[in-house]
This record gives C-alpha cells, sequence and structure tokens, in this order.
C-alpha cells in the first residue's frame, strides 16, 4: 500500500515542481531527462519575461496593499564630513583619576547621560560613532616608541560647513562636564 502511494506521490512531484508531466501519462515508464527538454530552450527568454512581469505586478501589489508610495522628495547632495577628535591634556586625566573614587562615578553618571543625550539631540548629524581611544603608540623613520598625545577619542559628523560641526560640539559633555579642554573638528579632504 505505502508503495504504491510512494510510486503516484513520485509521479505528482515533477508535475508539482516543473508543471510537465512525466511520458509516464502517456504510457512511456522513463521519467523526462533534462535532455528531453532541449526543445523549450528557444521558449526560455519569452517565459522569463513574463516572470519577470508577473513578479513586477506582485510586488507593486503588495507594495500598493500597505500603502507604500515611492517618494516623491529628491535625494540631497551629501553634506562635508568631519572628524571630530576629543582631547584632554594629560594633567587634567591624571587630575581626575585623582579624585575620590565617589567623585569619579559621580562625575561619570551626570557626563554619560548627558553624552547620550546628546548623541540622541545630533544622531542626524552622526556618520560614525567612533569611540575612546587609549595610550598612544608612534611609528617614526626611527622606529616604533611609546608617545603622548591630547587625543582621547574621535566621531565623525556631517554639517553645512565647519563651523556648522564646531557648533555640533558646543554644548558637549566632554567639555561641560568630563575634563576635556576640546574638540578639535577637521574637514575630510578626500
Amino acid at each position: 500500500m505505502h508503495a504504491s502511494r510512494d510510486r503516484t506521490l513520485s509521479s505528482l512531484i515533477p508535475v508539482l515542481v516543473t508543471e510537465i508531466q512525466q511520458r509516464r501519462v502517456c504510457g512511456a515508464e522513463e521519467p523526462f531527462q533534462p535532455k528531453d527538454l532541449v526543445w523549450l530552450d528557444s521558449c526560455d527568454k519569452h517565459r522569463n519575461e513574463e516572470i519577470k512581469q508577473v513578479a513586477a505586478m506582485r510586488v507593486t501589489s503588495a507594495a500598493q496593499s500597505v500603502g507604500w508610495q515611492p517618494s516623491t522628495t529628491t535625494k540631497r547632495a551629501p553634506m562635508p564630513r568631519f572628524l571630530a577628535v576629543y582631547t584632554m591634556k594629560p594633567e587634567d586625566l591624571a587630575a581626575f583619576r585623582s579624585l575620590p573614587k565617589a567623585e569619579q562615578d559621580a562625575i561619570d553618571a551626570v557626563g554619560l547621560e548627558q553624552w547620550a543625550a546628546w548623541e540622541d539631540r545630533n544622531a542626524a548629524s552622526i556618520l560614525d560613532r567612533g569611540g575612546m581611544v587609549g595610550k598612544t603608540t608612534r611609528v617614526t623613520r626611527d622606529g616604533i616608541a611609546d608617545a603622548v598625545n591630547p587625543f582621547c577619542g574621535y566621531l565623525v559628523v556631517e554639517a553645512e560647513n565647519i563651523e556648522a560641526a564646531a557648533r555640533l560640539f558646543q554644548d558637549h559633555p566632554h567639555i561641560t562636564v568630563f575634563p576635556g579642554d576640546g574638540v578639535d573638528i577637521m574637514p575630510f579632504l578626500t
């Protein structure tokens, strides 16, 4: 009983998958082979065009059913990009780290909350949130050595011009809460 059902299913699968019945329907015992379908090649181009048209109609219909409309706004030209580098004097960082732990934690709590709020307010201008950076290693012609610089983090923003980019950072907690001494803004040239 199962063998009969299995033969029936095996003869239906090609019909369901390819929409072409096996020769068995016409009395032949062996199923179609790919070599038997050569005569369909000339129809492939037209069949593929029809498939693309049907797919396009289905996508359009689905989009309309959910109320999607093509955008009528034009793309804006990309704005200039700027690298914003957070700076901090090593002695200011040392002074902050010399504070009692509870005082450092209180400053961190206020500063991190304000930093998150600053990022939320300026999210449309932020292209890369960058990050904070640690100790510096410098590579020169003379070799590799430890170095000290004022850089402690960076961020990439876009703005109409360098003045607009700089205004984004006027109230930044890096300089209003934390012991940062500034934010250097530089335009990308390439």
